[in-house]
């Protein structure tokens, strides 16, 4: 294996977890109006479990339709809008006098006043896609103002209103802190724990889960003791919330772990920032995650890599130490903002006879640290992994085979599992043997945990295609000379179409994605909205064009600049 080469360079020393203990503030439970008239009934909640994120609000629910008022909480000012086919869609935030930014939303449309700001800018830029900050004095609003109306735009999977409150550091914080509090008198749901060990072989040692049944008033194992063969362990609890008349699923508030009767682990859902988001990655057993249907397993001890700040009370990151020889009685409090409790009491000993973590010595190419840059090298594949983008030590394997497919320009590397999925983003490099004329049409492509083939688009240079990705998997280099697709559905180029508000359009790209599109009528640039979940192109009746014939053309170029053009003469 004289062929690879593994340099490791520190880049940082060990630090210490960030359990600052930061007090939260006295937060005003009575400024704050609902932002709908209609009782508050939730399909998400605060620190919901998402993929990639916890959910930094609430998903509040609009009967199942769209164009409810939105009002502001309280007085303040409009300090920004947001206009995207991802994410927030449409979405609008109100900074107050008290320090706190409220956010809505998935929205439909603005108020006149907002979306002749926004329609401005966007002819401005001649871009759908805008992203607008205000002074404080341009748009004062009142408490109770219309501001806009209820939708489902960007990433929204139906219509609601996404809410949330931030501080003036941008940490959202959880509404239930200001009143916005839905009746809840449902225990959490339990349902099962695993177990890591955490000894120094841990890495050739599988994990162990158990099932749970209700007796009394604890979750149990079916063993009165647990005997464990390892020095040292740690557990995740499978857990979720329910609500008073809602078939909803939701995420619990507070996890608590106590060793005998000691309190060793605390985490809630308080408050969040968004440069911790993907450290859920490492909060959750995330590979159960992916391929489980988003079943959570939170983690109550915290790996190497986990930079989360939503832990508190936490003695030795949560790991139980068997050392000593004595039966521990270990307690799990999960609990709703309501403080409606679920525990789970386990009861463990060590016993270095027991078969409870079975032994699993898989091979690997190299090791990953979680204290290190990695570099793996060899002729056709390079890779650079920064330290922080590892949970805990790792071992990596990586296999290579021939395409055995048309359309794939390199070797096909298998780098890991693409369940697997890292804090941060790592480079990756795969020779690539393509003609000149198709280099800039290279993308390096990837299999998601579903086997679905992803574009990472990435860049043709000095024989390799490189890239920066977030996940292992199966990796490697195809080429995108297809143009996207573009086609009329609810446009008529032989009946006026004056009275329509939107002439919808289907607009997709097969491979690499849409990087860019313009909707032209005689020559002049107007207004579309792509709605990316759709996949359509929405072009804007703005009734400005006199009744007759006129001109369309629209452009639409994706990430490899494989242009498509839809022209055609219509009646206005």
């Amino acid at each position: 294996m004289n062929w690879i080469t593994l340099l490791l360079f520190t880049v940082f020393a060990n630090q210490p977890q960030p359990f600052l203990d930061e007090p939260l503030p006295v937060f005003p439970k009575n400024e704050f109006r609902s932002p709908l008239d209609i009782p508050i009934a939730l399909s998400g909640n605060f620190g919901e479990t998402r993929k990639n994120h916890f959910h930094m609000g609430l998903d509040m629910k609009t009967n199942e339709r769209e164009g409810l008022n939105v009002y502001a909480i309280g007085d303040g000012y409009i300090s920004r809008i947001g206009v995207s086919p991802f994410g927030y869609g449409n979405a609008v935030y109100v900074t107050h006098p008290n320090g706190y930014t409220s956010v809505y939303g998935h929205l439909q449309q603005f108020n006149n006043r907002l979306a002749q700001e926004v329609r401005k800018e966007q002819y401005s830029k001649k871009s759908f896609a805008v992203d607008i900050t205000f002074p404080q004095n341009k748009l004062l609003v009142k408490k109770g103002e219309v501001i806009a109306f209820s939708g489902n735009t960007g990433g929204s999977g139906g219509p609601h209103l996404h809410f949330e409150i931030r501080d003036a550091q941008e940490r959202t914080i959880n509404p239930y802190h200001f009143g916005f509090i839905v009746k809840d008198d449902v225990a959490p749901v339990v349902n099962a724990v695993e177990f890591f060990s955490q000894d120094a072989d841990f890495l050739d040692r599988e994990k162990k889960r158990i099932g749970l049944k209700k007796v009394g008033d604890a979750f149990v194992s079916s063993d009165s003791i647990l005997r464990i063969n390892a020095d040292a362990f740690g557990i995740a609890v499978n857990s979720f919330d329910r609500m008073t008349n809602s078939t909803n699923s939701f995420g619990v508030y507070s996890i608590t772990l106590s060793d005998n009767g000691k309190d060793v682990f605390t985490f809630k859902n308080d408050r969040h920032s968004f440069d911790e988001k993907r450290m859920i990655i490492a909060h959750l057993d995330y590979p159960v995650f992916l391929n489980e249907a988003f079943r959570a397993f939170h983690k109550c001890f915290v790996e190497p890599g986990n930079k989360l700040s939503a832990y508190s009370a936490v003695q030795n990151n949560g790991k139980i130490n068997l050392l000593d020889g004595q039966v521990h009685q270990l307690t799990v409090s999960i609990a709703d903002f309501s403080n409606n409790k679920s525990l789970i009491r386990l009861n463990v000993v060590r016993d270095t006879a027991s078969g409870f973590f079975k032994s699993n010595s898989s091979p690997f190419t190299i090791l990953l640290k979680n204290n290190f840059l990695n570099v793996y090298n060899t002729d056709s594949l390079k890779l650079s992994i920064p330290g922080d983008c590892i949970i805990n030590t790792t071992k990596l394997k990586v296999e290579k085979t021939d395409a055995k497919t048309s359309g794939i320009f390199s070797a096909v590397f298998t780098i890991n599992q693409s369940l697997e999925h890292l804090l941060g983003a790592f480079t990756i490099k795969i020779k690539a043997v393509l003609p000149t004329f198709l280099q800039n049409k290279a993308v390096l492509l990837w299999r998601d945990e579903k086997g679905k083939t992803v574009s990472k688009n990435g860049a043709f240079e000095s024989g390799f295609v490189n890239g920066n990705v977030r996940e292992f998997g199966i990796y490697y280099v195809g080429i995108d000379t297809v143009p996207p697709v573009i086609r009329p559905v609810s446009f008529s180029t032989v009946k006026p179409v004056h009275t329509s508000k939107k002439w919808i359009f289907s607009m997709s790209d097969a491979l690499s994605g849409i990087k860019k599109y313009d909707v032209y009528i005689d020559g002049e640039w107007t207004l579309a909205a792509y709605d990316a979940k759709y996949a359509s192109l929405a072009v804007i009746n703005e009734n400005k064009w006199t009744l007759g014939e006129h001109q369309i053309r629209i452009v639409v170029t994706d990430e490899r600049d494989n242009e498509k053009v839809y022209a055609s003469k219509f009646i206005y």
